[in-house]
């Protein structure tokens, strides 16, 4: 899975700006130039690696290639609102990524997918409110954050919980109010959302609320949340459950969600031009005792597992795909 990509901006002056940008688009290049999914693959699937063990590799399993790539594209965004965060807040950085624990983790996704009906769990972009606010960790007012839900196919949603600042999960303190949730939600539509829209494709129709609305700057949209299958985010769960017993017997100690972006090439069905979502990855401790991200192709029985298929799964992205419809945008 992925890797934390180290960076700090320069945000003052024009000479702080050119040269991150130029690093920036030094990354963009080599994401846009990068191999199609089958040759992201290849050094995976040779003679060495036949792949076509009896336990196929989880659906939601993404190539560390392909992962660290749409990590690198996300740093355009990132540097984007960091400097309109620190109008309001100087000296404070966008959120990269969020540290889940693991047991907390499995037990959020357990609970959402025991919901009447459920099909699937949804991730929703969202943005804190002030400093201060309820339910708004320390120093975090104002950054990127998550919430999940539980999809059922009704029009409505259900209850919204956060892992972000919890050391554990528990049905009743991580749950979140419906209306701090949709103030959450609403502020990334009315302010984070018009901060990046120029990093989208605008000839992607995909990139719009609606192809039945009018194509325009009002209904371009980055990522407003992400569907997971049931069979997807049962699959995650299982593989933490996996990873821990033999032969790998991995301690796992977090997830580590990370906000990622595609590149100008789309997802793997040329979709979703420069789109925001999150991919998330395992955590263990190096020999400091430091936690850091590993790979399953890093895991001793990697080539003796089964192929998840053709396409790395990155969950079904709204727009174009809104079921239930989004929170109302207020003004």
């Amino acid at each position: 899975m992925k890797k934390k990509i180290p960076l700090t901006y320069p945000l003052g002056g024009w000479l702080g700006l050119g040269l991150s940008l130029a690093l920036f688009l030094l990354l963009f290049t080599a994401c846009t130039n990068a191999p199609a999914p089958a040759q992201v693959g290849e050094k995976l699937s040779k003679a060495s690696c036949p792949h076509n063990g009896l336990l196929n590799l989880p659906l939601m399993w993404v190539p560390e290639d392909k992962s660290v790539q749409r990590t690198a594209t996300f740093i355009l965004k990132h540097f984007l609102l960091t400097e309109d965060l620190q109008k309001q807040h100087p000296g404070r950085e966008e959120t990269e990524y969020m540290d889940y624990p693991v047991q907390g983790f499995k037990d959020m996704i357990t609970l959402l997918l025991a919901v009447p009906n459920a099909r699937g769990v949804d991730a929703w972009i969202a943005a804190f409110d002030d400093d201060g606010s309820p339910g708004v960790p320390s120093n975090a007012g104002n950054k990127l954050t998550v919430l999940f839900t539980s999809n059922t196919g009704n029009t409505s949603i259900g209850d919204y919980y956060t892992l972000d600042g919890f050391a554990s999960f528990d049905p009743v303190k991580n749950k979140v109010d419906t209306k701090i949730a949709e103030s959450w939600i609403n502020n990334y539509v009315t302010k984070k959302r018009l901060v990046i829209k120029k990093t989208l494709d605008k000839n992607d129709v995909t990139n719009y609320m609606s192809v039945s609305t009018p194509l325009n700057e009002d209904s371009l949209f980055d990522t407003r949340c992400i569907h997971y299958e049931s069979k997807e985010i049962a699959g995650l769960k299982d593989e933490i459950n996996y990873q821990t017993g033999p032969p790998n017997s991995i301690t796992i100690t977090g997830i580590r969600t990370f906000f990622s972006a595609f590149t100008a090439s789309g997802n793997d069905e040329g979709k979703c031009k420069g789109r925001m979502f999150i991919q998330f990855e395992f955590l263990r401790k190096d020999s400091n005792g430091k936690d850091v991200v590993f790979y399953l192709e890093d895991t001793d029985d990697f080539c003796s597992r089964g192929w998840p298929g053709n396409r790395f799964d990155n969950g079904q992205m709204c727009p174009p795909t809104c079921v239930p419809p989004p929170p109302p945008v207020k003004p």
